[in-house]
């Protein structure tokens, strides 16, 4: 776990291609942890790589379907895709879980149907 520790330092500073490099580790290491996929989801995101943010998405929801971060993350890179419905899908399913920040401000928008 230590490589997950320094990914998130590195992404603390900004430093989203040293975090990828030490997230690749972790998931080599970890390969059923669903934090890594989501925080290397996150790396990618914030790299512009919206593919690969959403293949770490999907496997962080497929290892743990109820965790509302992965669902809400998974929802923004649909979002920066411009895909409206999986987004608000996403974003409606990690409201159901309690995380409403995304679907209300999606909602409000008039993106997301009631």
């Amino acid at each position: 776990m230590e490589f997950f520790r320094q990914a998130l330092a590195a992404s603390k500073k900004g430093n989203h291609k040293k975090a990828l490099e030490l997230l690749d580790k972790a998931a080599a290491l970890n390969p059923m942890d669903p934090d890594i996929f989501n925080n290397r989801g996150n790396a990618y995101n914030n790299l512009g790589d919206q593919q690969k943010a959403l293949a770490d998405y999907n496997m962080a929801v497929s290892l743990r379907p109820g965790d509302a971060a992965a669902l809400s993350n998974r929802g923004l890179a649909h979002e920066r895709m411009g895909d409206d419905v999986a987004a608000c899908r996403d974003y409606r399913a990690a409201c159901d879980l309690g995380d409403c920040n995304f679907f209300d401000s999606f909602k409000k928008e008039g993106r997301c149907p009631k």
